[in-house]
């Protein structure tokens, strides 16, 4: 079959561009219902995360006081773990004065009395000791240098204590460097 058309062609020309017009506008409308759709969607999306921040805030205020029961207690940690720190170098110091006070009463010798003993650092010790002659001095010093626990026996100021004549026995006070060996 055939289809004639028997319109003229301004009428034609003029149906189709009301139809472009219609399409144009149509695709318009939809771009247009499609730009309404995703701003809806967002918005929807940017209330709901709005009201997950504000419910996340109350959950962190209503943990506030359990985080800082934590701190307080993770600071009482540190300081308990301080303290035991401090607590077991207070018993091996306890220990290693229990053996030098040890060793140092196998040696000491008669006629010669101890009056301080003073760390110097390190291993050192310091006494300040007296005894009644340079011999008696000398007796210490070698029993000190005998002694495998000490070494390095170093004699500092020997002096006289006391006065003669008023004094039974003029005393000799002295001091001595020594090094331990723990």
């Amino acid at each position: 079959m055939t289809i004639i058309n028997l319109l003229p062609p301004e009428i034609i020309e003029k149906r189709k561009k009301k139809q472009q017009t219609i399409l144009v506008l149509s695709v318009i409308g939809i771009y247009g219902a499609l730009l309404a759709c995703v701003g809806l969607y967002l918005n929807m999306e940017k209330n709901k995360l709005i009201f997950d921040i504000k419910k996340i805030e109350k959950e962190n205020e209503a943990l506030r006081p359990t985080l800082e029961r934590i701190r307080q207690i993770e600071a009482e940690n540190s300081e308990i773990k301080r303290r035991l720190g401090v607590i077991q170098t207070l018993i091996q110091e306890r220990f290693k004065w229990v053996k030098i006070l040890e060793e140092i009463s196998k040696t000491i010798t008669s006629n010669v009395w101890l009056s301080s003993i003073i760390p110097s650092g390190g291993n050192t010790l310091s006494f300040t000791c007296s005894a009644f002659s340079n011999f008696d001095v000398a007796r210490f010093m070698v029993a000190l240098m005998e002694n495998p626990f000490f070494s390095d026996v170093q004699l500092g100021i020997v002096s006289s204590v006391g006065r003669e004549g008023v004094d039974e026995r003029v005393r000799k006070g002295f001091s001595l460097t020594v090094r331990y060996n723990l």
